[in-house]
Protein backbone atom coordinates (compact mmCIF):
# COMPACT_ATOMS: atom_id res chain seq x y z
CA UNK A 1 0.00 0.00 0.00
CA UNK A 2 2.92 2.65 0.58
CA UNK A 3 4.64 1.80 -2.47
CA UNK A 4 1.75 2.14 -4.30
CA UNK A 5 1.03 5.33 -2.85
CA UNK A 6 4.93 6.46 -3.09
CA UNK A 7 4.44 5.23 -7.17
CA UNK A 8 1.00 7.33 -7.35
CA UNK A 9 2.87 10.32 -5.40
CA UNK A 10 5.54 10.12 -7.98
CA UNK A 11 3.47 10.13 -11.33
CA UNK A 12 1.59 12.80 -9.64
CA UNK A 13 5.14 14.94 -9.26
CA UNK A 14 6.14 13.90 -13.32
CA UNK A 15 2.79 15.16 -14.48
CA UNK A 16 3.46 18.52 -12.63
CA UNK A 17 6.60 18.61 -13.77
CA UNK A 18 5.13 18.09 -17.36
CA UNK A 19 2.70 20.70 -16.72
CA UNK A 20 5.14 22.97 -15.83
CA UNK A 21 7.74 22.70 -18.24
CA UNK A 22 4.70 22.57 -21.11
CA UNK A 23 3.76 25.66 -19.53
CA UNK A 24 6.99 27.42 -19.66
CA UNK A 25 7.64 26.48 -23.55
CA UNK A 26 4.48 28.08 -24.30
CA UNK A 27 5.01 31.73 -22.27
CA UNK A 28 8.13 31.72 -23.91
CA UNK A 29 7.10 31.12 -26.85
CA UNK A 30 4.02 33.57 -26.77
CA UNK A 31 6.35 36.19 -25.17
CA UNK A 32 8.33 35.70 -28.67
CA UNK A 33 9.20 39.55 -28.75
CA UNK A 34 8.49 40.72 -24.94
CA UNK A 35 9.68 43.84 -23.95
CA UNK A 36 13.03 42.88 -23.53
CA UNK A 37 13.58 41.04 -26.55
CA UNK A 38 12.02 43.76 -28.52
CA UNK A 39 14.12 46.22 -31.11
CA UNK A 40 13.60 49.99 -31.63
CA UNK A 41 16.31 51.07 -34.59
CA UNK A 42 16.30 54.73 -34.61
CA UNK A 43 17.98 55.50 -38.13
CA UNK A 44 20.62 58.75 -37.14
CA UNK A 45 21.43 60.84 -40.31
CA UNK A 46 25.13 61.68 -40.16
CA UNK A 47 24.63 64.70 -42.38
CA UNK A 48 22.56 66.04 -39.63
CA UNK A 49 24.80 66.38 -36.88
CA UNK A 50 24.92 69.76 -36.84
CA UNK A 51 20.96 70.42 -36.24
CA UNK A 52 20.57 67.36 -33.99
CA UNK A 53 24.01 66.16 -32.13
CA UNK A 54 24.49 63.47 -30.29
CA UNK A 55 23.62 65.12 -27.02
CA UNK A 56 20.21 65.18 -28.32
CA UNK A 57 19.52 61.44 -28.69
CA UNK A 58 16.79 59.86 -26.74
CA UNK A 59 19.32 56.55 -26.21
CA UNK A 60 17.17 55.21 -23.56
CA UNK A 61 14.29 55.20 -26.21
CA UNK A 62 15.86 52.69 -28.64
CA UNK A 63 18.28 49.21 -28.65
CA UNK A 64 20.41 50.37 -31.69
CA UNK A 65 21.43 53.39 -33.56
CA UNK A 66 21.84 52.84 -37.37
CA UNK A 67 23.84 55.48 -38.72
CA UNK A 68 23.08 56.45 -42.38
CA UNK A 69 25.16 55.96 -45.07
CA UNK A 70 28.17 55.07 -46.21
CA UNK A 71 27.82 52.77 -49.18
CA UNK A 72 29.84 51.28 -51.85
CA UNK A 73 31.61 51.78 -55.27
CA UNK A 74 30.66 49.54 -58.67
CA UNK A 75 34.06 48.07 -57.66
CA UNK A 76 33.18 46.90 -53.69
CA UNK A 77 35.20 49.89 -52.75
CA UNK A 78 33.41 51.49 -49.34
CA UNK A 79 33.10 55.40 -50.05
CA UNK A 80 32.57 56.59 -46.59
CA UNK A 81 31.19 60.64 -46.66
CA UNK A 82 33.75 63.18 -44.60
CA UNK A 83 30.96 63.89 -41.97
CA UNK A 84 30.02 60.27 -41.25
CA UNK A 85 32.69 58.87 -38.72
CA UNK A 86 31.80 60.58 -35.38
CA UNK A 87 33.25 59.25 -32.56
CA UNK A 88 31.50 60.53 -29.67
CA UNK A 89 27.91 59.21 -31.10
CA UNK A 90 29.50 55.49 -30.47
CA UNK A 91 30.79 56.32 -27.48
CA UNK A 92 27.76 58.08 -25.97
CA UNK A 93 26.03 55.45 -27.66
CA UNK A 94 27.75 52.82 -25.83
CA UNK A 95 27.84 54.46 -22.65
CA UNK A 96 24.17 54.89 -22.32
CA UNK A 97 23.58 51.09 -22.89
CA UNK A 98 22.68 51.63 -26.65
CA UNK A 99 24.00 49.74 -29.44
CA UNK A 100 25.23 51.18 -33.00
CA UNK A 101 24.88 50.10 -36.20
CA UNK A 102 26.28 51.35 -39.78
CA UNK A 103 23.80 51.51 -42.50
CA UNK A 104 24.50 50.59 -46.26
CA UNK A 105 23.10 52.24 -49.12
CA UNK A 106 19.89 54.26 -48.55
CA UNK A 107 17.46 55.81 -51.06
CA UNK A 108 20.15 57.64 -52.47
CA UNK A 109 23.07 55.40 -52.68
CA UNK A 110 22.25 52.02 -53.48
CA UNK A 111 22.66 51.84 -56.78
CA UNK A 112 26.04 50.10 -56.92
CA UNK A 113 24.41 47.19 -54.56
CA UNK A 114 23.69 45.10 -58.13
CA UNK A 115 27.00 45.62 -59.14
CA UNK A 116 28.77 44.66 -56.49
CA UNK A 117 26.86 41.90 -55.50
CA UNK A 118 27.09 40.50 -59.10
CA UNK A 119 30.90 40.22 -58.80
CA UNK A 120 32.70 37.90 -56.66
CA UNK A 121 35.92 40.24 -56.24
CA UNK A 122 33.79 43.16 -55.43
CA UNK A 123 31.64 40.98 -53.32
CA UNK A 124 34.48 40.25 -51.20
CA UNK A 125 36.70 43.74 -51.47
CA UNK A 126 33.43 45.12 -50.02
CA UNK A 127 32.48 42.84 -47.39
CA UNK A 128 36.16 43.00 -46.28
CA UNK A 129 36.00 46.93 -46.10
CA UNK A 130 32.85 46.80 -44.19
CA UNK A 131 33.95 44.44 -41.83
CA UNK A 132 37.06 46.39 -41.63
CA UNK A 133 35.78 49.70 -41.20
CA UNK A 134 32.87 48.68 -38.62
CA UNK A 135 35.82 46.93 -36.14
CA UNK A 136 38.04 49.46 -36.15
CA UNK A 137 35.40 51.98 -35.33
CA UNK A 138 33.64 50.10 -32.46
CA UNK A 139 30.27 49.87 -34.33
CA UNK A 140 28.10 46.79 -32.88
CA UNK A 141 27.01 45.44 -36.59
CA UNK A 142 25.66 46.32 -40.24
CA UNK A 143 22.56 46.98 -41.71
CA UNK A 144 21.80 46.92 -45.46
CA UNK A 145 19.84 49.38 -47.10
CA UNK A 146 20.12 48.06 -50.47
CA UNK A 147 16.52 50.02 -52.14
CA UNK A 148 15.99 46.72 -54.28
CA UNK A 149 16.97 44.31 -55.65
CA UNK A 150 14.86 44.13 -58.34
CA UNK A 151 15.03 41.11 -59.90
CA UNK A 152 16.29 37.09 -60.22
CA UNK A 153 20.28 37.95 -60.71
CA UNK A 154 19.77 40.25 -57.61
CA UNK A 155 17.82 37.83 -55.75
CA UNK A 156 20.46 35.20 -55.97
CA UNK A 157 23.15 37.90 -55.33
CA UNK A 158 21.83 39.81 -52.50
CA UNK A 159 21.94 35.76 -51.20
CA UNK A 160 25.27 35.44 -51.72
CA UNK A 161 26.23 38.85 -50.35
CA UNK A 162 24.53 38.12 -46.90
CA UNK A 163 26.14 34.86 -46.68
CA UNK A 164 29.57 36.20 -47.32
CA UNK A 165 28.83 39.28 -44.95
CA UNK A 166 27.54 37.15 -42.08
CA UNK A 167 30.41 35.04 -42.07
CA UNK A 168 32.89 37.45 -42.24
CA UNK A 169 31.21 39.64 -39.34
CA UNK A 170 30.91 36.60 -37.38
CA UNK A 171 34.62 35.38 -37.63
CA UNK A 172 36.05 38.69 -36.22
CA UNK A 173 32.97 39.58 -33.52
CA UNK A 174 30.44 36.41 -33.05
CA UNK A 175 28.36 39.71 -30.90
CA UNK A 176 28.15 41.75 -34.49
CA UNK A 177 24.52 41.80 -36.21
CA UNK A 178 23.83 41.90 -39.54
CA UNK A 179 19.96 43.50 -40.55
CA UNK A 180 18.12 44.64 -43.66
CA UNK A 181 16.28 47.39 -44.28
CA UNK A 182 13.45 46.38 -47.31
CA UNK A 183 10.82 47.30 -48.97
CA UNK A 184 7.23 46.53 -48.05
CA UNK A 185 4.73 45.74 -50.98
CA UNK A 186 5.26 42.04 -53.05
CA UNK A 187 6.46 43.45 -56.01
CA UNK A 188 9.99 44.40 -54.02
CA UNK A 189 9.60 41.43 -51.65
CA UNK A 190 9.43 38.78 -54.89
CA UNK A 191 13.04 39.64 -55.83
CA UNK A 192 14.22 38.42 -52.02
CA UNK A 193 14.92 35.04 -50.93
CA UNK A 194 13.35 35.13 -47.38
CA UNK A 195 13.86 31.61 -46.35
CA UNK A 196 17.47 31.73 -47.01
CA UNK A 197 17.99 35.37 -46.04
CA UNK A 198 16.56 34.64 -42.10
CA UNK A 199 19.57 32.77 -41.82
CA UNK A 200 21.96 35.45 -42.12
CA UNK A 201 20.16 38.68 -40.74
CA UNK A 202 18.84 39.20 -37.47
CA UNK A 203 16.27 41.30 -38.19
CA UNK A 204 14.59 42.80 -41.06
CA UNK A 205 13.16 46.26 -41.40
CA UNK A 206 10.34 46.69 -43.32
CA UNK A 207 9.89 50.48 -44.61
CA UNK A 208 6.14 50.31 -44.21
CA UNK A 209 6.30 54.35 -45.76
CA UNK A 210 6.52 56.50 -48.30
CA UNK A 211 2.70 54.66 -49.68
CA UNK A 212 1.98 58.13 -50.98
CA UNK A 213 5.08 61.28 -51.03
CA UNK A 214 6.23 64.12 -53.67
CA UNK A 215 5.75 61.55 -56.69
CA UNK A 216 2.06 60.61 -56.46
CA UNK A 217 -0.30 62.21 -59.17
CA UNK A 218 -2.94 61.93 -56.12
CA UNK A 219 -2.48 62.79 -52.60
CA UNK A 220 -2.89 59.80 -49.97
CA UNK A 221 -1.24 58.65 -46.77
CA UNK A 222 2.55 58.34 -46.08
CA UNK A 223 1.85 55.35 -43.46
CA UNK A 224 -1.83 54.14 -43.13
CA UNK A 225 -1.65 51.40 -40.28
CA UNK A 226 -4.44 49.49 -42.31
CA UNK A 227 -5.93 50.51 -46.06
CA UNK A 228 -8.45 53.42 -46.45
CA UNK A 229 -11.87 52.49 -47.74
CA UNK A 230 -11.63 55.35 -49.94
CA UNK A 231 -8.11 54.58 -51.63
CA UNK A 232 -9.50 53.35 -54.84
CA UNK A 233 -5.46 53.08 -55.89
CA UNK A 234 -4.84 50.44 -53.28
CA UNK A 235 -1.23 51.43 -52.20
CA UNK A 236 -0.86 49.19 -49.40
CA UNK A 237 -0.34 48.97 -45.79
CA UNK A 238 1.11 48.53 -42.48
CA UNK A 239 -0.77 45.52 -41.83
CA UNK A 240 -0.72 44.45 -45.37
CA UNK A 241 2.65 44.35 -45.52
CA UNK A 242 3.21 42.69 -42.53
CA UNK A 243 0.83 39.74 -43.53
CA UNK A 244 2.42 39.29 -46.82
CA UNK A 245 6.34 38.94 -45.16
CA UNK A 246 4.72 36.65 -42.52
CA UNK A 247 3.19 34.86 -45.65
CA UNK A 248 6.69 34.23 -46.99
CA UNK A 249 7.89 32.68 -43.60
CA UNK A 250 10.11 36.12 -42.43
CA UNK A 251 10.10 34.66 -38.19
CA UNK A 252 7.76 37.75 -36.23
CA UNK A 253 10.38 38.39 -34.52
CA UNK A 254 12.63 39.50 -37.08
CA UNK A 255 10.24 41.73 -38.47
CA UNK A 256 10.59 45.22 -37.20
CA UNK A 257 7.61 47.88 -39.48
CA UNK A 258 8.72 51.13 -40.38
CA UNK A 259 7.74 54.08 -37.95
CA UNK A 260 8.01 57.64 -40.29
CA UNK A 261 8.40 60.92 -38.29
CA UNK A 262 8.16 62.23 -41.17
CA UNK A 263 5.56 63.76 -43.45
CA UNK A 264 4.01 64.75 -46.77
CA UNK A 265 2.07 68.02 -47.69
CA UNK A 266 0.26 67.77 -50.87
CA UNK A 267 -1.20 70.44 -53.45
CA UNK A 268 -4.76 68.49 -52.89
CA UNK A 269 -8.31 69.71 -52.14
CA UNK A 270 -9.00 66.24 -50.52
CA UNK A 271 -8.13 62.79 -49.71
CA UNK A 272 -6.57 60.82 -52.27
CA UNK A 273 -7.26 64.15 -55.13
CA UNK A 274 -5.18 64.99 -57.89
CA UNK A 275 -1.95 66.50 -56.61
CA UNK A 276 -0.65 69.18 -57.90
CA UNK A 277 2.67 69.23 -56.24
CA UNK A 278 4.47 68.15 -52.93
CA UNK A 279 7.01 68.29 -50.55
CA UNK A 280 8.44 66.31 -47.84
CA UNK A 281 8.21 67.52 -44.10
CA UNK A 282 9.24 66.42 -41.16
CA UNK A 283 6.89 65.85 -37.82
CA UNK A 284 8.73 69.54 -36.20
CA UNK A 285 6.86 71.20 -39.26
CA UNK A 286 3.60 69.72 -38.57
CA UNK A 287 3.30 70.59 -35.26
CA UNK A 288 4.29 74.54 -36.91
CA UNK A 289 1.38 74.01 -38.99
CA UNK A 290 -1.20 72.93 -36.21
CA UNK A 291 -0.74 75.79 -34.66
CA UNK A 292 -1.41 78.17 -37.63
CA UNK A 293 -4.66 77.12 -38.13
CA UNK A 294 -4.66 73.60 -40.04
CA UNK A 295 -7.21 71.25 -38.69
CA UNK A 296 -6.58 67.86 -38.23
CA UNK A 297 -8.34 65.04 -39.09
CA UNK A 298 -8.63 61.37 -38.09
CA UNK A 299 -9.11 58.29 -39.94
CA UNK A 300 -10.54 55.79 -37.52
CA UNK A 301 -10.20 53.39 -40.43
CA UNK A 302 -6.83 54.01 -41.67
CA UNK A 303 -5.30 54.56 -37.74
CA UNK A 304 -3.26 57.45 -38.74
CA UNK A 305 -4.50 61.63 -39.11
CA UNK A 306 -4.28 64.26 -41.76
CA UNK A 307 -4.03 67.60 -41.57
CA UNK A 308 -6.47 70.20 -43.68
CA UNK A 309 -5.46 73.90 -44.41
CA UNK A 310 -7.83 76.60 -43.75
CA UNK A 311 -8.56 77.60 -47.45
CA UNK A 312 -8.79 73.07 -48.10
CA UNK A 313 -6.10 73.23 -50.96
CA UNK A 314 -3.49 71.78 -48.79
CA UNK A 315 -3.36 68.57 -46.81
CA UNK A 316 -0.85 66.89 -44.89
CA UNK A 317 -0.76 62.86 -44.04
CA UNK A 318 1.84 62.10 -41.15
CA UNK A 319 2.23 60.43 -38.08
CA UNK A 320 1.15 61.69 -34.77
CA UNK A 321 0.79 60.58 -30.70
CA UNK A 322 -1.63 58.70 -31.56
CA UNK A 323 -0.88 57.00 -34.74
CA UNK A 324 2.87 55.67 -33.48
CA UNK A 325 0.94 54.14 -30.41
CA UNK A 326 -1.52 51.98 -32.95
CA UNK A 327 1.25 51.10 -34.67
CA UNK A 328 3.64 49.87 -31.56
CA UNK A 329 0.04 48.34 -30.00
CA UNK A 330 -0.51 46.52 -33.39
CA UNK A 331 3.51 45.54 -33.21
CA UNK A 332 3.00 43.98 -29.87
CA UNK A 333 -0.54 42.44 -30.54
CA UNK A 334 1.24 40.34 -33.51
CA UNK A 335 4.56 39.54 -31.46
CA UNK A 336 6.94 41.33 -34.14
CA UNK A 337 10.21 42.21 -33.08
CA UNK A 338 9.71 46.01 -33.11
CA UNK A 339 10.16 49.22 -35.66
CA UNK A 340 12.48 50.71 -37.05
CA UNK A 341 12.31 54.96 -37.12
CA UNK A 342 13.61 57.06 -39.88
CA UNK A 343 14.94 59.52 -38.51
CA UNK A 344 15.77 60.65 -34.95
CA UNK A 345 15.63 64.02 -34.96
CA UNK A 346 12.48 64.81 -36.76
CA UNK A 347 10.46 64.99 -33.77
CA UNK A 348 12.47 67.57 -32.05
CA UNK A 349 11.01 71.42 -32.01
CA UNK A 350 11.11 74.00 -29.67
CA UNK A 351 10.13 73.18 -26.42
CA UNK A 352 9.73 69.48 -26.79
CA UNK A 353 12.96 66.90 -27.95
CA UNK A 354 11.97 63.18 -28.96
CA UNK A 355 8.35 63.55 -28.29
CA UNK A 356 7.10 60.65 -30.73
CA UNK A 357 10.03 58.71 -29.69
CA UNK A 358 9.42 59.10 -26.40
CA UNK A 359 5.92 57.20 -26.97
CA UNK A 360 7.94 54.26 -29.06
CA UNK A 361 10.21 53.70 -26.06
CA UNK A 362 7.74 53.30 -23.86
CA UNK A 363 5.25 51.10 -25.48
CA UNK A 364 7.87 48.42 -27.45
CA UNK A 365 10.28 48.73 -24.87
CA UNK A 366 8.60 49.36 -21.23
CA UNK A 367 10.63 52.20 -20.64
CA UNK A 368 8.90 55.28 -18.60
Amino acid sequence: MKESARQSDYSARRRLIQLVVLGATLIGRMCNAAPGQRRVVGYYPAASRSQFPCTMVGYSEVTHIAEAFVWTSTNGTLIVPPYFVYPKLVQTAHERGAKIVISVGGGRQSGNFSAVANDSSARARFVQQLTAFCASNHYDGVDIDWEGPENETDRSNFTALARELHKTLKAVNPNLTLSAAIRPTPGDGQWLDINQLKEYFDWFGVMTYDFHGTWSQHSGYNAPLYESAGDRHKRYSVAASVQYYLSRNLPGDKLLIGIPFYAYQFNSTSLYATNSGARELVYADVVQRMSSGWKRVWDSTSRVPFLVNPEHTQLITYDDPQSVKSKCEYAVQKQLGGAIIWALGQDAYPGKTNELLTLVGQSLLGRH
